[in-house]
C-alpha cells in the first residue's frame, strides 16, 4: 500500500501508525503482501512526544547570529537528530541539557517574532 515503499535495496520507508499505549514494538518487513516477515525483532519505541513551554531568553538582538537561547519544556529526547526551529525556515541542531532543557544557537533574523 501507500504506507511503505521501497527507497533503496537496504533502505524500506514506513509510515507508523498511530498508538494506543507507549512502549515498544517490533518492526518487521513484507516484501509479499504481508504472507511472510522478517523475524529480527528490531524495536520502536512509541514514547510522549516532546513539550515546549518557554525560551530564556525569550528576546534576542535582530541580525546577530549565535546566540545561545535555552528550550524549556519536557519529555526531549538525547539524540543526534535533536534541533530547534526558529519560525518556519529551516532548523539548527540542540545540545542535550536534560529532558526539560535544550541548547540551540539562534540563526540571524531581521526583527519580529519568529
Amino acid at each position: 500500500g501507500d504506507q511503505a515503499r521501497v527507497v533503496t535495496s537496504s533502505l524500506i520507508a514506513c509510515v507508523s501508525p498511530a498508538a494506543v499505549v507507549l512502549g515498544s514494538v517490533a518492526v518487521e518487513v513484507s516484501l509479499n503482501g504481508g504472507s511472510d516477515f522478517t523475524k529480527n525483532n528490531v524495536q520502536y519505541l512509541y514514547g510522549t512526544a516532546a513539550n515546549v513551554s518557554s525560551v530564556i531568553p525569550s528576546r534576542g538582538n535582530s541580525g546577530v547570529e549565535g546566540q545561545v537561547v535555552t528550550v524549556i519544556g519536557s519529555d526531549f529526547q538525547h539524540g543526534t537528530d535533536l534541533s530547534c526551529r526558529f519560525g518556519t525556515n529551516g532548523s539548527v541542531s540542540a545540545l542535550y541539557q536534560s529532558s526539560s532543557a535544550v541548547m540551540c544557537a539562534a540563526p540571524a533574523r531581521s526583527a519580529g517574532s519568529v
